[in-house]
């Protein structure tokens, strides 16, 4: 399912661009400053058009074309008076879907936000949702040489609401005379990053913006599996019941009837959504995970000591197998960094022209960009330390710390009371220097 967001600078002069690819073949055409009136058709036979006026003027700026085989509605809004055009539309994309998807259309002609604005927008949508607009900001985070007065609140307001910010690294405009900029912005919530696709095209289509294509893949589409199941103390019970009520001898005939509607009366069946993987997920994993399912079921079934050492031996093997696959997945993502502009990108937008540190920028590799501390300070505590070791005593370098009371009271004798109360605390793990284990330690009668 494909989106296109384009600025399309009047529409009417475009109508044989819209009648061929990419723009037939995509499901929702999402324009800016189409400059079209009510009363000239636009592609209303395979396309139902949402549109916002302009205030003060009866040309719709905003457009938002659905295909006519998807429920779309019109998303109404009380947002506080600005000069920032915004159009809502919220579309079913698939039968399956848990909650539908909103589609925000937007465009500020002179890229003047408020932050209230911006809040009270957000508070408009439910997830998932995408905003897809002119922004006009001008941000060193998008590749432009100075920053306007209000790309930092932009930027912020993406940070701090977890949203994902999907073409950080292209431009978007070309004028002859200027330099290229990104003032087209396309921003998503976190829970479908993963299922987006972007690309800018290189044609500008007698405009001076590129259409942005945005790919929309496996949302809403559950994958599902049926297991069906057979209770055989059922299925036996009926089968004894019926030959013991029929005096007469059946032929073979009858007998594979009885069974066949004993064994679908004594079935049952459920199904299940399908597990989402991680990235680095591949089919051996998957092939691992079933073996020892499979392994673990025989071991529960017919308990001995080799099915339970061939599934530890299974177990083992999935778990070494996983952290191989993470590991390697985490160094292709790095090498893959290293090699693209992204860590000059970063470093240029932390510096000023005279090399002087500016307001610094943390751009997360999902693409966000981040400039408020708060919002900084977040993501380093949920991503970079997340799994950051658990110490009873902390760690005391200083110089007074051998002679603190904490360390004095843990380098005193112990009594036998604490030997004992510990002793019952722990299991018979593996012993240490002196190889004695704790069983020993019992016989001995400690």
């Amino acid at each position: 399912m494909q989106f296109i967001q384009w600025n399309v600078r009047g529409v009417r002069n475009k109508l044989s661009w819209l009648q061929n690819p990419p723009f037939s073949a995509a499901s929702f055409l999402v324009f800016q400053e189409s400059m079209l009136n009510d009363s000239v058709p636009f592609l209303s036979k395979i396309k139902k058009k949402f549109r916002a006026d302009r205030p003060g003027s009866s040309r719709g700026e905003l457009i938002t074309a659905v295909d006519t085989n998807i429920p779309a509605l019109l998303v109404p809004h009380s947002l506080p008076p600005s000069e920032v055009e915004v159009l809502i539309v919220k579309i079913s994309v698939s039968p399956n879907s848990s909650s539908p998807l909103t589609v925000v259309n937007l465009y500020s002609p002179r890229g003047k936000f408020d932050t209230h604005w911006l809040d009270s927008l957000i508070s408009h949508l439910t997830l998932p949702f995408l905003i897809l607009g002119d922004f006009n900001v001008h941000q060193p985070a998008l590749g432009s040489l100075f920053s306007s007065s209000d790309a930092s609140k932009v930027l912020d307001w993406i940070s701090i609401n977890n949203m994902c910010l999907l073409n950080i690294s292209q431009f978007t405009k070309f004028q002859t005379g200027h330099a290229p900029s990104l003032l087209d912005l396309s921003i998503c919530s976190a829970d479908i990053f993963n299922n987006i696709s972007l690309e800018i095209s290189h044609d500008t289509y007698d405009s001076d913006r590129c259409p942005i294509l945005i790919s929309l893949k496996n949302f809403g589409v559950r994958t599902t599996k049926t297991r069906q199941y057979i209770n055989w103390n059922r299925f036996s019970k009926n089968i004894n019941d019926n030959l013991r009520n029929t005096d007469q001898n059946l032929s073979i005939e009858m007998l594979s009837l009885q069974f066949q509607s004993n064994a679908a009366a004594s079935s049952s069946s459920y199904t299940i959504s399908a597990q989402n993987h991680s990235h680095w997920w591949d089919t051996r994993c998957s092939f691992l995970k079933a073996l020892k399912r499979k392994v673990l079921r025989k071991a529960k079934s017919y308990p001995s000591i080799a099915n339970w050492t061939h599934y530890k031996k299974i177990a083992a093997r999935l778990r070494k197998y996983i952290k191989h696959c993470t590991r390697s997945y985490w160094e292709r993502t790095c090498a893959e960094v290293a090699k693209s502009h992204q860590a000059f990108r970063i470093i240029k937008a932390m510096l000023n022209k005279d090399v002087s540190p500016s307001q610094s920028h943390l751009i997360l590799s999902s693409g966000m960009v981040l400039s408020s501390p708060t919002a900084q300070a977040n993501a380093i505590a949920t991503n970079l330390i997340k799994n950051a070791p658990a110490e009873r005593i902390p760690l005391d370098f200083s110089e007074t710390y051998p002679k603190s009371p904490a360390v004095q009271s843990l380098n005193q004798p112990f009594s036998m009371k604490k030997f004992k109360d510990a002793l019952s605390k722990t299991s018979n793990r593996s012993p240490g220097p002196d190889k004695i284990t704790k069983n020993d330690h019992i016989l001995i009668g400690c």
